[in-house]
């Protein structure tokens, strides 16, 4: 009786492994990036290139690991940017300058600041203040990270106004350097829309300027500033926003509506609609789903828009949503609102992506694996939390090299229903079980019957 009890719990011991999960290869895979780590360091980041959300099967980034050459996988965590975006904007101190010595720097006007560097006054006071300004200068000394971006607030003098306008930067009051030669400001009727755009986006991310002049090019007095607001540039910016254009799916286009396919999961918080033709308009409402068998849901409802007024071009700022990595797009259209043509407009979709950081063992060669049918989130180890928390925003970058093909296509499909080895393991130990309740019973009557 025991020689037969301990065969069967052998047999169950060499079993039960397979009917577990086993660890995944570099092969349960698609698709592969190799990627090279600085030396001397043990946490490494990267933001995850669009590539890779073209083959991601799950939007959490689930299907994801990283790899050792040798095919030993490395802990990692995958984390979405810092979903508060830019920091709240800071009202800005600002003075206007009437003459054309003033908005240049003149030896004719002095400038009082404090010891931080601050601008309390100008003087002489200017004169003619009840005219429109030709040029104003803003104090940006107390955000210590430099500025992002301009908001104006202005009191209209006609009932449209269209500006171009220049920035300057300076860190002394005495040398100045253009950062923006030209940028186009509007608060314009058409038809039953008002289209406004009071924000300056400045290129540079410098954190040395203390001092901004904005002047006009031309339409300037139409307008009296009477307020400046700047975002400070955050601490740890979060990864540049990458931008996807979403093919247009002409196969199926029905009477008023269009639709779209990113071919991917990729984070999108803004969408914008570029229109070729000149003097085009479109009033409509975006949807989205993340298949096709979902419900669409919408994201917005108002004008796109790429105008051309007095040969000064104006095109509608991206249009800020609730992030969805939704694959599926549809622009239905008001006809009685838009002047589209005969053209098909490009759907733009941008994001941040995500940033991945994984623990590595010196500098060498390691394979970010993805695109996968099988694979399923993992939990990241508590003390690599830990070190992200810590030393995330100092982590160095990893280069990232080409692209490799691992498992290939078939791995982003759903498998082909058969047996699997799990279903013949749990069958066999199944079988084992019901052969020794039989040998029991044999026995146990065998020896009532002696």
């Amino acid at each position: 009786m025991m020689p037969i009890v301990r065969a069967f719990l052998l047999l169950l011991l060499t079993i039960w492994p397979a009917t577990g999960t086993a660890a995944f290869q570099l092969n349960d895979f698609a698709y592969g990036l190799r990627v090279a780590t600085p030396e001397k360091t043990g946490l490494v980041k990267l933001a995850l290139p669009e590539t890779v959300y073209r083959h991601l099967v799950r939007a959490d980034g689930g299907d994801l690991r990283v790899f050792r050459v040798d095919g030993r996988a490395v802990p990692h965590l995958l984390r979405r940017p810092d979903a508060k975006g830019s920091p709240p904007g800071t009202r800005l101190t600002f003075f206007p300058l009437y003459s054309e010595s003033n908005a240049t720097g003149g030896h004719n006007v002095r400038i009082r600041t404090d010891a931080r560097g601050a601008v309390l006054s100008l003087s002489p006071p200017p004169e003619g203040t009840d005219r429109p300004a030709p040029a104003y200068l803003i104090d940006i000394s107390q955000l210590e990270n430099g500025i992002e971006k301009l908001t104006l607030t202005w009191r209209r003098h006609r009932p449209d106004v269209l500006i171009k306008a220049r920035i300057e930067a300076s860190s002394d009051l005495s040398q100045w350097h253009s950062i923006l030669e030209s940028v186009t400001l509007a608060d314009i009727r058409h038809g039953d829309f008002r289209l406004e755009n009071r924000t300056i986006l400045l290129p540079t991310r410098r954190n040395d300027i203390e001092y901004l002049r904005l002047s006009w090019l031309r339409g300037g007095d139409a307008i009296t500033v009477e307020q400046v607001e700047g975002v400070p540039i955050p601490r740890n910016p979060p990864p540049a926003r990458q931008w996807v254009r979403a093919a247009f799916r002409s196969d199926l286009e029905t009477p008023g509506s269009m639709q779209f396919d990113s071919g991917g999961v990729f984070p999108v918080d803004q969408i914008d609609l570029e229109l070729s033709q000149g003097n085009s308009l479109v009033t409509g409402t975006l949807k989205s789903r993340a298949s096709v068998r979902s419900v669409w849901r919408i994201h917005y409802q108002g004008p796109f828009y790429h105008l051309k007024i007095e040969d000064v071009p104006l095109h509608n700022d991206p249009v800020m949503v609730p992030e969805t990595s939704d694959r599926f797009w549809m622009l239905d259209i008001d006809n009685r609102q838009s002047g589209l043509g005969s053209s098909v407009p490009r759907l733009m979709l941008g994001g941040r992506p995500h940033e991945l950081f994984f623990a590595t063992e010196g500098s060498g060669v390691y394979i970010i694996a993805y695109g996968s049918r099988k694979a399923t989130p993992v939990v990241p180890p508590p003390d690599l939390e830990e070190r992200v928390a810590l030393l995330g925003a100092q982590a160095p970058l990893a280069d990232i090299g080409r692209r490799i093909e691992l498992g290939g296509t078939s791995r982003l499909n759903v498998p082909a229903a058969g047996v699997s080895g799990r279903m013949i393991s749990l069958s066999t130990l199944l079988l084992g079980c019901v052969l020794l309740v039989a040998f029991l019973a044999w026995w146990v009557v065998r020896r009532l019957l002696q």
